[in-house]
């Protein structure tokens, strides 16, 4: 313990920076303090009569030794120390000149020295000081009592002072060593701590460096942290700490940093809640033919300061995997289909192929309109054949255009007809080259014919021709099935009610049919009760027939049309309105749909349209009845001479 005691008043050999810059600094101001003392020591003396020059002599000799120090000695601690000596000096010298009524309140100067002593921050210093008093307490007491006392003081006056000389060292010691421990030793805290943060930061920027994922912080205004991993760095380039997010990522995917910028305004509005703006911030990203997936955290650290994290991870591998996966199933898929329908597949692979080449010219007839109902039909049209990965692309398609003024850009056409392409060689693989002209009879059919010729004792050779010619033509049940397909996709409906004798329907004749079954389904209950007089009827199951009569071919029954709303929508788009015939017509604008929301196969306006060219390319009229409860019925009058004589056929 007295070593420790013993060793209290001792500083570390080290000086740091700091502490060195404090006590110049320190030393320049005591120096300057106590030049002050001479003016106000002669000024003292010529009241008193002590001597005014002997003021100014001896005042200024007390200065003579801490500028030599400061000028001579290195350690600003030593020039420090000289300053305990300088302070008790000019004390004796005020109580000398000052000697008089007053000469005992002039020793107070000592005791506020002394605890000034403490700014040095070093108990050797306050020490210094009290050595000091404490012997011109005693040399003056004994030599020149009148200097020090203005009294007969005995011995035991001396000790008095000397006692609480002692005291107030003790306690401006604790306070210099305090001082020095807890301000002037701080950079030296500062520096063990910052050994130790940096190698906590070590520790993170380590793990930072080893992660997969890429990982930023950003401050809510946008601004970027410091803190990020390695791999974003490599992936984006190095973040600079203050640059804002999106100028960041703007280098990589022009397209994402503009979203970004837009969804980050709104979280500095903060209108919303934070959470759910996160949730609408983009999320991919394209950078060097690499694909990344974001996601965003709000995190908050002790200060309550909110900060969002990115975490960027690498996709390439596992989108190329599921778009594989994607490929393989649509293969599967469309093999099912051939093997049940390999001609009606192959007569949609030329007419899609035929619309492609159109799409792909540099104008479309009918400008976008055209080019949109084109892809609104290869869209259709493949996802009934199977064919998903074009029809998802057209879909993507179709949702850009109704962003972009309905606008089908050529980089759009050449998605369409890459993505078809890529579908159509695939298909080849175990399709081989679609043709035409060529007839599939299978054994059956020509053994049950041989037995109706044997029962009916028809002439073999009229009979087998005319069963080989109307085989080159679809029978009118597998196209009417084929649009009962396209009804169950998005509502149940009645099963194949029977197919009937062959009648060739020409696959661009079925074409319309299809795109009407697809142009606003409904969605059927099984049993409803009948509705009130006036009401609206609820919806019924399509019913799709074909047949032979009065000229007619194709006709196509759905659940009533309400005009209330086409009127609605067709007021709003500028089209004529004023009688009924308008009304009908306006059904088949492009741009109209009674849908109130867009869904992948109908509402944007299209489909309708697409009936009425089609139509138009074969020659073919469709007309529309309406009725209060008896539903729509949509009627396709075709070319007489386009079909055989045949009985009825329905599917549904």
């Amino acid at each position: 313990m007295f070593h420790k005691l013993a060793s209290y008043p001792i500083l570390p050999r080290e000086i740091t920076f700091f502490e060195r810059t404090y006590l110049e600094r320190t030393n320049k101001i005591a120096l300057f303090y106590f030049a002050l003392h001479i003016p106000v020591y002669t000024l003292i003396a010529w009241v008193n009569g002590t001597g005014p020059l002997l003021a100014v002599g001896l005042t200024s000799l007390a200065l003579a030794g801490p500028w030599l120090a400061s000028k001579v000695l290195g350690n600003p601690r030593h020039v420090s120390a000289t300053f305990g000596v300088t302070a008790m000096y000019v004390g004796a010298l005020l109580v000398h000149f000052g000697r008089g009524l007053w000469t005992i309140e002039m020793h107070f100067y000592f005791f506020v020295s002394l605890a000034l002593l403490a700014v040095f921050a070093n108990p050797a210093v306050v020490l210094t000081g009290a050595v000091t008093v404490t012997l011109h307490h005693l040399v003056g007491w004994a030599l020149f009592p009148e200097s020090v006392f203005n009294y007969d003081a005995p011995i035991t006056s001396v000790l008095v002072h000397a006692a609480f000389v002692v005291i107030e060292s003790v306690a401006a010691c604790y306070v210099a060593r305090s001082f020095f421990d807890n301000v002037i030793g701080l950079e030296k805290i500062v520096a063990e701590r910052t050994v130790a943060l940096d190698g906590m930061n070590r520790d993170i920027h380590l793990i930072l460096d080893n992660v997969s994922q890429g990982l930023l912080t950003v401050q809510m205004d946008g601004a970027l942290s410091a803190e990020h991993s390695r791999v974003v760095a490599d992936w984006f380039g190095k973040p600079v700490a203050g640059q804002r997010v999106w100028d960041y990522f703007a280098a990589s995917d022009t397209t994402y940093a503009a979203w970004l910028r837009v969804g980050w305004d709104t979280l500095a509005d903060d209108i919303l809640p934070a959470e759910l703006v996160l949730a609408q911030l983009p999320f991919r990203l394209v950078s060097k033919e690499r694909t990344y997936e974001l996601s965003y955290r709000l995190i908050r650290d002790e200060g309550g300061v909110e900060r969002v994290l990115f975490v960027v991870n690498d996709a390439t591998e596992r989108l190329a995997r599921e778009q594989a996966d994607a490929v393989q199933r649509e293969t599967i898929d469309v093999f099912r289909f051939v093997s049940r329908d390999r001609q009606g597949f192959v007569d949609f692979m030329l007419e899609t192929s035929s619309q492609v080449a159109q799409l792909a010219l540099p104008e479309t007839p009918e400008g976008d309109a055209g080019a949109r109902r084109i892809v609104h039909t290869i869209k259709g049209n493949s996802a009934l054949f199977a064919v998903s990965s074009v029809a998802a692309t057209c879909e993507a398609v179709e949702h850009r255009a109704a962003e972009n003024e309905s606008v089908i850009t050529p980089a759009d056409r050449a998605e369409v007809t890459a993505a078809w392409n890529a579908a159509e060689a695939r298909v080849r693989d175990f399709l081989g080259e679609a043709k035409v002209g060529i007839v599939e009879i299978e054994e059956a059919e020509i053994q049950a014919d041989g037995d109706r010729r044997e029962r009916r004792r028809l002439r073999p050779r009229s009979r087998a021709a005319r069963r080989v010619a109307e085989r080159a033509h679809t029978p009118a049940a597998h196209a009417l099935r084929r649009a009962g397909q396209v009804a169950r996709a998005p509502a149940r409906t009645r099963g194949d009610r029977g197919g009937g004798r062959r009648r060739p329907v020409a696959a661009a004749e079925g074409a319309p049919l299809l795109l009407l079954v697809r142009a606003d389904p409904r969605r059927p209950q099984r049993r409803r009760p009948r509705p009130p007089r006036g009401a609206e009827p609820p919806p019924r199951a399509v019913d799709v027939r074909g047949g032979r009569a009065a000229g007619r071919r194709g006709r196509r029954q759905r659940p009533g049309h309400r005009l209330g709303p086409v009127l609605a929508r067709a007021t709003s788009l500028g089209l004529p309105t004023a009688t009924r015939a308008d009304l009908v017509e306006a059904l088949f604008s492009d741009g109209l749909s009674t849908r109130d929301e867009v869904t992948e196969i109908s509402g944007r306006g299209v489909g309708l349209a697409a009936v009425r060219e089609a139509c138009a390319e074969l020659g073919a009229t469709v007309s529309v009845e309406t009725g209060a409860h008896g539903g729509t019925k949509f009627a396709f009058t075709f070319p007489k001479d386009a079909f055989w004589s045949a009985p009825a056929s329905r599917a549904a």
